[in-house]
């Protein structure tokens, strides 16, 4: 009995694995469909959108993303099972997603009504999303041992950056089409939302054990606000949050990469495929590394590396110069090099030094500290209309060297 009771649990362990991970590669897809910088960017000011509201859908998913969290923290942080939240969260992202697809077509004769749609959408989306966030982590950090998942996040991004990459294909083409604008767009985002339906179907799934404690006592907002403080005294959160922090303050100049190709260097429109293949043709290969040295070194020697490697992206393009043609796109093969290192190190990081009766709490800390810098992009939009991209870019590099000082002051937790 002993015996068939473990082998069962191991099944389980194994099944729900899998499930994760093939989660992640269709999320890849829908992703790369719904990349903020080199489609919806792009996307949005073919719309006739100003930097500022350019810089606007990058801040709406980014605080769309992480605003909800800190207040939905102690719902998901007093009750048995998470995954209800993470499932009611995607039915909400679904119907965005129909609605953004729906608007592409009923008003692809009318853009600022479509613009105006494709900001909704995008914000209802991001709110979802925010809220699914956190019992997404919460349940991958129940059902995946800590050993495994440096493992689990590097062979989802592996296999799905190899999908990203078909994807980048078939998003190079489609915009290099005789398909007229917007209906391109219309087909792009289809697929984009076909994919993430099934990567939520396939989540919800899991089989998620309850938790063995549940924490008593308040659980709203209100607690959640009071009990910041003492999260915060955590030094190891703090020294966690500055580094993280200064990050996202760099995610001023994400957007506009592209935008600065075409719009400032006159690189053509199809150039971003080709930014996207890069992007997806890096990205698998990467984890490989970053997934090999989270095990061997553990996460802070990832967090290390990956932190330096951004700083390439905001030095290239302040180098390169107008004649620099396919080069540019050096500066999506290395953020591509290094956001799967940042996203691999700080994730296993935080899972491994939060309590985890409060690990619900400290992600929401972290995510809703990290909405309150999303609105960065809406800076960088305007000071690119006012005194021009370089300024962005300087401020994004000075962010990231600050970034890169602070990485160092990290202790090791796995």
């Amino acid at each position: 009995m002993w015996r068939s009771s473990k082998a069962f649990l191991q099944a389980m362990q194994e099944r729900n694995y899998r499930l994760g991970v093939v989660n992640g590669w269709f999320g890849a897809v829908g992703d790369t469909c719904l990349n903020a910088g080199i489609v919806l960017v792009p996307f949005a000011s073919q719309l006739g959108a100003p930097y500022v509201v350019v810089g606007l859908i990058p801040a709406l998913m980014g605080f769309g993303y992480t605003l909800p969290q800190l207040f939905v923290a102690g719902k998901v942080r007093t009750r048995a099972y998470k995954l209800p939240i993470y499932t009611g969260s995607a039915w909400v992202r679904t119907t965005a997603y129909l609605l953004l697809i729906a608007s592409s077509v009923l008003f692809a004769d009318r853009p600022q009504l479509l613009l105006g749609a494709l900001l909704v959408t995008l914000g209802l989306s991001a709110f979802a999303n925010g809220v699914a966030g956190l019992p997404f982590l919460t349940v991958v950090a129940k059902v995946v041992p800590a050993e495994r998942r440096p493992a689990f996040f590097g062979v989802r991004q592996l296999y799905g950056g190899l999908l990203a990459l078909l994807t980048g294909l078939f998003v190079r083409d489609m915009l290099a089409s005789n398909v007229r604008f917007p209906y391109n767009y219309t087909i792009i985002l289809s697929v984009g939302a076909v994919a993430f339906s099934v990567a939520y179907a396939l989540f919800t799934r899991i089989h998620e054990p309850p938790d063995e404690e549940t924490p008593e006592g308040p659980s709203g907002v209100r607690a959640e606000l009071r009990a910041l403080p003492g999260t915060l005294r955590n030094p190891t959160m703090r020294r966690f949050l500055v580094p993280r922090a200064l990050l996202a303050f760099a995610g001023v100049a994400d957007p506009f990469y592209a935008v600065y190709a075409i719009g400032v260097l006159g690189l053509p429109p199809s150039m971003l495929g080709v930014f996207l293949m890069v992007t997806t043709v890096v990205s698998p290969f990467s984890n490989l590394v970053w997934t090999r040295v989270a095990q061997t070194y553990g996460s802070r020697r990832v967090i290390r590396l990956a932190t330096f490697i951004a700083l390439l992206p905001p030095v290239l393009a302040l180098s390169l110069p107008a004649g620099a043609g396919t080069w540019f796109a050096l500066v999506f093969a290395a953020s591509a090099l290094a956001g799967p290192g940042i996203n691999i190190g700080y994730t296993n990081y935080l899972l491994n030094f939060a309590p985890a009766h409060d690990r619900p709490r400290y992600i929401g800390v972290v995510n809703t500290t990290l909405g309150l810098l999303s609105f960065m992009p809406i800076l960088g939009g305007g000071v690119a209309d006012q005194v021009g991209f370089p300024v962005v870019f300087s401020l994004a590099l000075t962010a990231l060297g600050l970034s890169w000082f602070f990485v160092h002051k990290l202790s090791r937790t796995d």
